[in-house]
């Protein structure tokens, strides 16, 4: 996951460099995935975190995995605007 997660961040490096953004994540797990997929939900989740954004704010983005036991837990978070609740 840490070779997709860092082509993920490749691939939004010009934004992530605009817009001075953080990005911060553990040492995320070894795991068989299907690499185009995940790659493409990495890239979407970061370049989305960039895109709503609070004006004025330090984009902040933290990726991290919890082992479940018998599978893993991956979690992205952001200090953009959010989701208005009517499109939860």
């Amino acid at each position: 996951m840490n070779k997709l997660l860092a082509e993920a961040i490749q691939l939004n490096i010009t934004s992530i460099e605009e817009r001075n953004a953080l990005v911060q994540y553990d040492l995320l797990p070894v795991i068989s995935v299907n690499r185009t997929t995940i790659l493409q939900v990495l890239q979407n989740l970061i370049g989305n975190a960039l895109k709503y954004q609070r004006p004025g704010e330090q984009p902040m983005i933290s990726i991290s995995a919890e082992d479940q036991g018998t599978c893993w837990q991956f979690a992205v978070a952001d200090n953009g605007i959010g989701i208005e609740e009517q499109f939860f």
